[in-house]
């Protein structure tokens, strides 16, 4: 037969009364009363029939059975939250040149929004890890499943010559990467040539 845990709210009282050593820092960090982190406490102690503090005026030190339980309990509750957090969705942290970012990656976030409203999105100009235009490329990197979805259109760089990409036909648009309007959808003006 299995035996009934003790409650989960006196197990959360007591360990932050043992890593605070002090149940009055316990209770703040729990947003709770003294009195009822001391009842918890007592709660837990009565369950187990082992005394799990020592009171004192200034402090509240485990037992060596209470330092037992504290330690696995605070192994416990760090891989419960550490499991919480890897399942739980944390944003998506995109990172480019700030030019990249205004001219092609803004004005394809409202049809990412539109479908996808729920997943927040970070923009990043300052990242060393930039996405470079090469991982837009079909088959590269982390961005084909957005290439895939729709929201933004894959450009290749043609291959490297002698000439400064900026000088050949095609001009800014092969530097970029941003693509020509009829590729992006965009309306985009050609300045100069």
């Amino acid at each position: 037969m299995v035996q009934a845990l003790p409650s989960l709210v006196a197990l959360r009282a007591f360990e932050a009364a043992a890593r605070h050593r002090s149940l009055t820092r316990a209770a703040e960090e729990l947003c709770v009363t003294h009195g009822a982190v001391s009842r918890h406490v007592k709660a837990l102690e009565a369950a187990l029939g082992v005394p799990l503090m020592r009171r004192g005026a200034l402090s509240s030190d485990p037992t060596p059975e209470g330092a037992c339980l504290a330690e696995g309990l605070t192994a416990a509750f760090g891989l419960i939250q550490a499991t919480i957090e890897r399942v739980t969705p944390g944003p998506l942290t995109l990172s480019c040149s700030a030019s990249i970012m205004l001219c092609w990656l803004i004005p394809r976030m409202s049809a990412f929004h539109a479908v996808h409203g729920d997943v927040q999105v970070e923009l990043n100009t300052k990242s060393r890890n930039s996405i470079k235009s090469r991982d837009l490329a079909p088959g590269a990197g982390i961005s084909p499943p957005l290439v895939a979805m729709g929201y933004f259109h894959a450009i290749p760089h043609p291959p490297s010559t002698k000439k400064p990409a900026a000088a050949r036909p095609g001009g800014l648009w092969a530097v970029s990467g941003i693509g020509k309007a009829e590729a992006t959808g965009i309306p985009v003006r050609r300045i100069g040539g």
